[in-house]
């Protein structure tokens, strides 16, 4: 692996803009969880997840239980706070994995 990135230092280049793209996103992460209140961090998670997927239909990656401990949480509190969003109109849940963003200007107010 070494002589291949010194023989193309491109590819180390590469890898170390990716590692930081990495780490910026989990500090950031990390930094809400411990910040930002429960429905707040919800509502940027979708809309990362938005960005991230470049439309306003999201797939949670994720089950409940595992979004909800990547979110410091609990999944029923997970499915709360998404009936609430629902409730509001800001989203709308056809199924488990998947999530409509109705109002992204919404849940970015939070």
């Amino acid at each position: 692996m070494q002589q291949l990135l010194q023989k193309h230092p491109a590819i180390s280049l590469k890898m170390l803009e990716e590692f930081s793209s990495r780490l910026a996103r989990t500090e950031q992460r990390a930094g809400r969880i411990g910040m930002e209140a429960t429905e707040t961090r919800i509502a940027l998670y979708l809309a990362d997840l938005s960005e991230e997927q470049q439309q306003l239909t999201v797939e949670l990656p994720m089950s409940r239980k595992d979004l909800a401990s990547h979110l410091g949480t609990t999944p029923e509190t997970i499915s709360r706070k998404l009936s609430a969003f629902e409730e509001s109109d800001w989203i709308r849940q056809p199924s488990m994995k998947t999530v409509d963003i109705h109002d992204l200007d919404a849940l970015l107010l939070l």
